[in-house]
């Protein structure tokens, strides 16, 4: 994810835009419509938003751009000092100040059984055709040898681009090329679309490079014949604007992408109803979109997901290892069966339970730009940055291969048909590691695609519906068990184990959790295998009994680096033994060596998070952060 995302590379907190504001309306966007009324529907909305736009010029603002997509809203640029003013503007519903976020395989591939898959379709040539992906990124290094594909068709109305610099980027696989210098403003965003940066090239090669020779060998991506959109949302220094991505999503939306792929986010997430992004995300999926969102690249830290991750209709991606190391030069095998380190974990805020998934992101050969360097091709890195865009690449070949269901569908495919990472807590693998293979097969759908009863006390007492879907024009018979981990309390099944499932037809089962005297957390799966080809979908679930004792400090948007006098801004929060923030804890930081604490201040927005100012001085700084009992010694580097 850019954070490194473009999180290869050290990061700083997401930062307030100075002057520029997203400003949402009341109308609801054109996504909330039938396709036959979004025509009417903008034209409404784009009355509702000059009648806005006139009110924000008499407050002395200036509108830069507008959605009517997946999000009604004006990016406005206005003085700080009267931001406040633009509540009092009539249908205006939210202001939110624009912030900076970061961007965060030839192994990669068979180790979540994508050859296979593509064996299962009558070979490569139909993996992905005819889908589109929208990468959300950096740009795309279109003329790399990773995207020539001149079989492609031409589609109707395509190619598209922003301008006639991007115009001349687009390509028979490239059939989308936007770029939004003149939203950014800022010198480190670049003049154009094209990719200076390498993050978005690394990403669409995971999702869909064309089967080809490398240095190292043959790689590919997930759908080599799906169509790519380049959406320049990351700037050359990969700072990712919360206003560019929301104009992002809302293009690549209106666009008609079948799938859309965000590496990017920030470690420091809020309350879901509360996010832009996820409202849009959430909106985009409602309409048939399949979305892809790295979780972040801030582990093994607990209770690090990033928004726009927690969005509950997105797959929110994991990383988990490859079976080797290229690091020396040479393959070196490495287990397979665990968690990235530097994966983000849960819980997280809100209703949903993420990750949902995993998919290999470490030890990662992809494509990279050549703009950097006219000689390098290729780059080994790691990230959730490039496990995301695999599965997104992966849904591609799925609905290829699958055509007519529903978005919601193709996500419960990918998500409960993953393979288990050797009893992994279930906040830090979700369902497990992505098996395309095993998604092409898979006769049934479930929704929810998880269970999170949440957090509560030492007593609990939750019920949750499932719906089961059978996909098959035949009957179906499945049997139902509950996988629980560790031997501790586990929910049950109020209903028959046994679901006789006509064609194309449902159940609903409940899953019933209670007890007493519950400590630390209760996860495992709802198993639910099925009599046409025998395999396992699994459901997971997860409920955390909360603690007042501290179990570690986590660091969010941390930087181990800064510059000699200049003032670094990051988050933390206090955690128990299973992750969850514990509200009322008090963070102290002390200089011990080097520089001086600034502030530490806790946000009331964000449960649990505190905001803390460090200036370093040049060479080693160490400071200890304290709280509950506990420590954690921080060093920093001052440049």
């Amino acid at each position: 994810m850019f954070r490194a995302l473009l999180l290869f590379s050290a990061t700083a907190i997401a930062q307030p835009v100075p002057g520029r504001y997203i400003v949402e309306l009341s109308g609801e966007p054109a996504v909330t419509v039938r396709t036959s009324e979004r025509q009417s529907r903008r034209a409404a909305i784009q009355t509702e938003q000059r009648a806005a736009a006139r009110a924000v010029t008499l407050r002395g603002g200036r509108v830069l751009t507008t959605m009517d997509t997946t999000l009604n809203a004006l990016v406005v640029l206005i003085p700080d000092s009267r931001a406040a003013e633009l509540r009092n503007i009539p249908g205006v519903t939210r202001i939110t100040q624009d912030r900076m976020y970061w961007a965060k395989l030839d192994r990669v591939l068979t180790l979540s059984n994508v050859p296979q898959a593509w064996e299962k379709l009558g070979g490569v040539s139909k993996a992905g055709l005819g889908v589109g992906v929208a990468i959300l990124d950096s740009g795309i290094d279109t003329g790399h040898p990773g995207f020539k594909d001149d079989s492609l068709i031409e589609l109707p109305g395509y190619p598209r681009a922003s301008g006639a610099g991007s115009e001349k980027l687009v390509t028979r696989k490239v059939i989308v090329v936007r770029s939004y210098e003149d939203l950014a403003k800022d010198e480190g965003y670049g003049t154009d679309a094209a990719d200076n940066n390498g993050h978005g090239t690394n990403a669409a090669c995971a999702s869909a490079c064309i089967v080809h020779e490398t240095n190292i060998g043959v790689i590919a991506g997930a759908a080599p014949k799906a169509y790519l959109g380049a959406y320049k949302v990351c700037g050359d220094n990969g700072s990712c604007a919360d206003s560019l991505t929301l104009k992002g999503i809302d293009d690549a939306v209106k666009d008609g992408f079948d799938v859309l792929n965000l590496s990017l986010g920030s470690d420091i997430a809020g309350d879901p109803a509360n996010d832009a992004q996820v409202r849009a995300l959430n909106l985009a999926a409602d309409a048939g979109h399949i979305v892809v969102v790295a979780a972040g690249n801030a582990g093994p830290d607990e209770n690090t997901i990033n928004s726009p991750g927690t969005a509950e209709k997105v797959i929110t991606v994991g990383s988990s290892s490859s079976d080797r190391s290229l690091e020396s030069g040479k393959p070196e095998p490495i287990d397979p069966a665990r968690l990235s380190g530097f994966s983000s974990r849960g819980p997280n805020p809100g209703n949903a339970l993420k990750p949902d998934m995993t998919a290999v992101g470490d030890n990662f050969f992809t494509a990279t730009t050549r703009r950097k360097d006219p000689e390098k091709f290729y780059t080994l890195t790691q990230g959730t940055s490039f496990a995301t865009p695999t599965v997104a690449g992966a849904a591609a070949t799925l609905k290829a291969a699958r055509p007519g269901l529903t978005s919601a569908t193709y996500r419960s495919l990918l998500i409960n048909s993953s393979s288990d990472i050797k009893q992994a807590p279930i906040r830090h693998q979700g369902a497990g590691r992505l098996d395309l293979s095993a998604a092409l097969d898979a006769p049934i759908a479930f929704a929810p695609t998880s269970v999170k009863f949440g957090t509560g006390g030492a007593a609990a007492t939750f019920s949750r519906e499932i719906t089961v879907s059978n996909l098959l024009k035949e009957p179906v018979t499945v049997d139902l068990s509950i996988r629980g981990y560790e031997g501790k309390t586990s929910p049950t099944l109020d209903g028959p184990a046994k679901l006789e499932l006509p064609a194309e037809g449902s159940a609903k089962v409940t899953l019933k959790f209670s007890g007493e005297g519950l400590a630390g957390e209760y996860q495992g799966y709802l198993v639910a295998k099925n009599s046409k080809n025998g395999l396992e979908s699994r459901v997971p679930y997860w409920y955390g009994a909360r603690s007042s004792v501290a179990k570690a400090i986590t660091l969010l948007e941390f930087q181990s680096e800064g510059e000699e006098g200049e003032t670094m801004t990051f988050g933390c929060r206090v955690v128990d033994a299973s992750g969850i923030e514990i509200v009322d804890a008090q963070l102290t930081v002390t200089s011990m060596s080097g520089g001086k604490v600034v502030g530490v201040e806790a946000q009331t927005d964000k449960p649990g998070v505190f905001l803390v100012e460090l200036t370093p001085a040049k060479g080693d700084n160490v400071f200890q952060f304290s709280a509950g009992g506990i420590t954690r010694t921080v060093e920093i580097t001052g440049n």
